[in-house]
C-alpha cells in the first residue's frame, strides 16, 4: 500500500485513496485561468482594443513602485482582497468596489500570472467582465503600445462582498488554534528559535521589528519552488514542517497568506491575531 487513506467500498474491497498534492503558484495560475476563461486572456493589441471601445479600467496589481502601463489603475495583488470588496467601507478602494459588476476591467502585472489571480479574485466577489493581458507589462512593452487612457468613472448598486468570506474560508484552513493573541505568539516564537516570522504587507508598510517582508501578492510566486528564479529561499525552501509565523496590519491578510503555505504544503503556520495594531497595542 502507498501512503493514501484506505477506504472500504460497497462491495467490501478496500481501496486506496491519494492524498492531495500540495499546490504551488503554477497550479495557482492554472485554477485561475480556468475561472477567467481562455477567451478573457488577451494578447496586448487586443486588450488595448477593448480598452479603448470599453472605456474599461486597466487595473495593474503588481505591488506600488513597480512599472505599469501609463494610464493604469494600481492596486497591489495582496490589497487587492479588500480593496475590491465593499465588506470593510473603511478599506476599499472605490474605483474598483464600487465598479457595476457587469463594468469592464483588464487586469494586469509584470509577467501574466498574478494579474490571472487578480482577475480571479474580482470574479470570486461577483465581477461579471473581466479580462487579463497574456504575458503582462514585459508583453505590452513589447509590442510598443504605450499608454491608454483612465478608465471610465463608473458606479453601480451592486455590492461585490468578498474579503470577509476569503477570510473565513482562511481561518477554517489554519484552524483556530493556530490563530493566537500577541502574548502568545510571541511566546511560541521565543520557544522556537527557528520560526521565520513573515509579515505579509506591502513593501514600506509598519513592521514588527525582526520580521521578513513578502507581500501577500508577491507571496504567491515566493513561497513557491515551482519558479526557481523568483522564489525567496527563506520561504520556499523551508522545511515543510517548520514554523512560520504570519503577520499583517490587522490580521486579514496574515491570514490569507498563511492559507497560501497551508495550500503549498507548510504543516506548522501560526497567524498573530489582530496583526501589528495589536501587537503594538500589547506593548510587545
Amino acid at each position: 500500500m502507498g501512503c493514501g487513506k484506505s477506504v472500504p467500498t460497497a462491495a467490501g474491497q478496500v481501496t486506496e485513496t491519494t492524498a492531495a498534492a500540495p499546490m504551488g503558484f503554477l497550479a495557482k495560475v492554472t485554477e485561475a485561468e480556468a475561472a477567467v476563461g481562455k477567451e478573457n486572456i488577451l494578447e496586448p493589441a487586443k486588450a488595448k482594443a477593448f480598452l479603448e471601445e470599453s472605456g474599461g479600467l486597466l487595473l495593474d496589481v503588481q505591488d506600488p513602485g513597480s512599472e505599469m502601463v501609463p494610464g493604469s489603475h494600481g492596486a497591489s495583488l495582496g490589497t487587492l482582497f479588500f480593496k475590491a470588496s465593499t465588506d470593510l467601507p473603511d478599506f476599499k478602494d472605490p474605483k474598483i468596489a464600487d465598479r457595476p459588476k457587469d463594468a469592464p476591467i483588464v487586469v494586469n502585472c509584470g509577467l501574466g500570472g498574478q494579474a490571472k489571480l487578480g482577475a480571479k479574485i474580482l470574479i470570486d466577489y461577483g465581477f461579471t467582465n473581466v479580462k487579463v493581458i497574456d504575458g503582462g507589462c514585459t508583453s505590452w512593452k513589447k509590442a510598443d503600445l504605450g499608454s491608454v487612457s483612465p478608465g471610465s468613472e463608473s458606479t453601480g448598486e451592486d455590492t461585490k462582498a468578498g474579503f470577509l468570506a476569503k477570510v473565513s474560508e482562511a481561518e477554517t484552513a489554519i484552524g483556530t488554534a493556530n490563530i493566537l493573541e500577541p502574548a502568545k505568539a510571541k511566546q511560541f516564537i521565543n520557544a522556537n528559535a527557528e520560526c521565520l516570522l513573515l509579515d505579509v504587507q506591502d513593501p514600506g508598510s509598519e513592521m514588527v521589528p525582526g520580521f521578513h517582508g513578502a507581500s501577500l501578492g508577491t507571496l504567491f510566486f515566493k513561497a513557491s519552488t515551482d519558479l526557481p528564479d523568483f522564489k525567496d529561499p527563506k520561504i520556499a525552501d523551508r522545511p515543510k514542517d517548520a514554523p512560520i509565523m504570519v503577520n499583517c496590519g490587522l490580521g486579514g491578510q496574515a491570514k490569507l497568506g498563511a492559507k497560501i503555505l497551508i495550500d503549498y504544503g507548510f504543516t506548522n503556520v501560526k497567524v498573530i491575531d489582530g496583526g501589528c495594531v495589536a501587537w503594538k497595542k500589547a506593548g510587545l
